[in-house]
């Protein structure tokens, strides 16, 4: 890696340095970093976001599963379970749709 020898002094707004802040903080880079990759263009920050994307819907799939289960094992279900369980299902179906169309834009990034 090439070594950085040269400063750049760049001049914000205060919403803009708050915005930078923020990033730096939330996907634990330096300022320095998140200035860099949004100039420069990375996939880094792109990647972060991704797997944070992941996370939070695996998340929510594991949340589903389990209200699933414990309304399929009490020995009775009220009209409310089976409601229940047909919007979870519901959910689950979105979830699907919605990975796919992550999958999607993957590949199309991935063309590029």
């Amino acid at each position: 890696m090439e070594k950085r020898n040269k400063n750049l002094l760049v001049r914000v707004n205060n919403d803009e340095y708050d915005r930078a802040k923020k990033m730096s903080e939330y996907y634990q880079m330096s300022m320095s970093e998140v200035v860099r990759i949004s100039f420069c263009g990375s996939n880094t920050l792109d990647k972060n976001i991704r797997l944070e994307f992941l996370y939070q819907v695996n998340k929510i799939g594991v949340n589903l599963n389990q209200l699933t289960r414990k309304v399929n094992i009490k020995d009775k279900q009220t009209p409310f379970d089976i409601l229940l369980l047909g919007e979870v299902q519901l959910i689950k179906n979105e979830l699907k749709k919605l990975s796919k169309q992550y999958d999607e834009i993957i590949k199309i990034k991935k063309a590029k």
